[in-house]
């Protein structure tokens, strides 16, 4: 029974269909249907219903599922306690990025990790801060950054961001222009915004906001797409609010103009992994890559 075989079954049941499990994993559908199969007959058992949509777990494929990530998980932790006596970081780590902070960061952090560690494998799950949390709760993810929750006491947590909420629309005049203009909440009435639906973090923090000054937001649209989000600011279609940390590229290009939103509206990101997993030498390299990243994209979280 092989590591690599339990890993295309859990990728299996997790996507219910062998064909997108092929594709995620890069096999052909042939050899996955083969080695469940090889696997089946190993273990006396069927670990999979198929049907024409797709496949579910039987109740042996549930509980090999689970197994098969514990024992990944033990595995990968052996290896990088194994690594730590060698002194150099080495071995492959899942880190959760936000979505509004991915496409600044994902690409200054791989240059840090390339240089200052470049024997470290480094996946990142792209994503909300919502799912993110729950990948990390429940060990999918090694270290993510998340909304702050200081009353999460499941996580540690270490505060690696603060940044405010601004207005986002299409640049007018010069890129100087408005640099440090705000825009008072209460103009925001009769302003047609297209935001990220509830239960999306960062909508609960701009609802709380116009809640507390008495404001009626007009959301014309809601679109759970950072890209799009911004790509109808570019074409001046419509306004939203996001941090500034999204939209730091489109701000240098001169495509956009932000504009914080005043009483500040913060948001707080925090590095956090699982309280009782294992805090390897692997995730400490990762998590000096991602303070220095932060630091150097967008200043200090203080």
């Amino acid at each position: 029974m092989r590591l690599k075989t339990l890993r295309i079954l859990r990728e299996t049941i997790a996507t219910g269909s062998m064909s997108k499990a092929a594709s995620r994993l890069r096999i052909a559908q042939p050899q996955i249907s083969r080695l469940i199969g090889d696997l089946e007959a190993e273990i006396g058992a069927p670990l999979l219903e198929r049907h024409p949509k797709g496949v579910e777990p039987t109740g042996a494929g549930r509980i090999l599922s689970a197994l098969s990530h514990r024992i990944e998980g033990e595995m990968e932790d052996a290896l990088a306690q194994i690594a730590e006596t060698s002194g150099i970081a080495s071995g492959e780590i899942t880190l959760g990025v936000p979505g509004s902070l991915s496409e600044t960061l994902v690409p200054r952090l791989l240059d840090e990790i390339r240089h200052s560690h470049p024997g470290i494998r480094l996946r990142v799950v792209d994503g909300f801060s919502a799912a993110l949390h729950r990948q990390t709760l429940d060990g999918r993810l090694d270290l993510a950054l998340l909304y702050t929750r200081a009353s999460d006491r499941a996580l540690v947590q270490e505060q690696v961001l603060e940044d405010s909420l601004g207005l986002v629309s299409k640049r007018v005049g010069t890129a100087g222009d408005s640099k440090e203009a705000t825009v008072p909440i209460t103009a925001l009435v009769g302003a047609e915004l297209v935001l990220p639906a509830a239960p999306n973090r960062l909508r609960l923090l701009v609802d709380r906001a116009a809640e507390e000054a008495d404001v009626t937001l007009q959301v014309i649209s809601e679109i759970d797409s950072l890209n799009a989000l911004v790509k109808l600011c570019v074409r001046g279609t419509s306004n939203t609010i996001l941090p500034q940390s999204a939209v730091v590229d489109e701000i240098r290009a001169g495509s956009v103009q932000w504009r914080p939103i005043v009483p500040a509206i913060k948001r707080t990101i925090s590095l956090a992994r699982l309280k009782g997993k294992g805090e390897t030498q692997v995730m400490r390299a990762v998590a000096d890559s991602v303070r220095r990243a932060c630091h150097e994209l967008f200043g200090s979280a203080n």
